[in-house]
Parts: structure tokens; C-alpha cells; sequence
């Protein structure tokens, strides 16, 4: 729980959240537009979305979701296989693909942050049960990334 400032109004949500909430609602939004996330990304850079955000970690998360796309995906099918990726709700598949982004070697955020983050912003933008479905593929992803593990 956050603590209440003096004047009443919540503090502010730390700029790592915010970057992760903004990498989302470019995919978001790029899933319902079919336009380009890099673009998106950009607009959102100048339209005043940026502020309060870690701004290097929301192009950190944007760039590496862009160039692993495919293997987020394939990770996301594998992890939630009764759920097909376009028929899992766009808030959803959003918060799980910057999830699995930062679970993966290009970040070193701990696993149980990024499930934390996750599901607190699926809470905030999906549907009644977005946490606890967030929660169980990425219980999942984790489970199957700790079997890739030579050692």
C-alpha cells in the first residue's frame, strides 16, 4: 500500500512503473491500431506521456519487445497454451509481453519484481481476473526459464 502525502494525493508511482504501464500501452495500443510501436513510441516521447517515466528503461523495454518479439510470443504460447495469443485480452498480452521481456538475459530485474509489477499493473488497466492470470503465466515463464538453466 502507498502511503498518503500530507496534502491527501498518493505519491507518485516510482518511473520504473511508469516505464513499464507506458512500454504496455504502446503495444496496447499498437496491437488495436495495427500501427508501428516504434512510432508510437515516439509520439509518445513529445505528446507529454513521459513524464515521471524512467525514459531510457521505457526505450530499453519498447526496443528489446520490437526485436524479441517472436520469442516473447513463442514463450507467452508455451506458458499459457489454452489461451491463444490473439484471443488473450490486449491489457493482458501487453503487461506479459514487457513481463517476459524483463525476465529475460537483457534485463536483470529479479523475477519476483517483475511478477510483482506486473500484476499490480494488470490490476490497474485489465479486467477482474488479469491479475491472477498474469500471475499464473508468469509463474510459468519463470518455472520454464529456470529449466533453461545449464546448472
Amino acid at each position: 500500500m502507498s502511503e498518503e502525502r500530507p496534502d491527501g494525493s498518493e505519491p507518485a508511482l516510482p518511473a520504473r512503473r511508469l516505464a513499464r504501464e507506458l512500454a504496455m500501452k504502446v503495444f496496447f495500443e499498437s496491437d488495436l491500431t495495427d500501427r508501428d510501436p516504434a512510432g508510437l513510441f515516439e509520439r509518445y516521447k513529445t505528446d507529454g506521456s513521459m513524464r515521471g517515466v524512467d525514459g531510457r528503461y521505457a526505450e530499453r523495454l519498447v526496443v528489446s519487445i520490437i526485436e524479441q518479439h517472436e520469442a516473447i510470443d513463442s514463450r507467452l504460447a508455451v506458458a499459457a497454451p489454452a489461451f491463444p495469443i490473439d484471443q488473450i485480452a490486449t491489457v493482458d498480452r501487453n503487461v506479459l509481453r514487457v513481463a517476459i521481456c524483463e525476465l529475460g538475459e537483457t534485463f536483470s530485474v529479479p523475477p519476483k519484481v517483475v511478477i510483482n509489477e506486473a500484476i499490480e499493473i494488470a490490476k490497474d488497466y485489465g479486467g477482474d481476473a488479469s491479475g491472477r492470470f498474469v500471475n499464473g503465466v508468469l509463474g510459468a515463464v519463470v518455472d520454464a526459464l529456470a529449466g533453461d538453466d545449464p546448472e
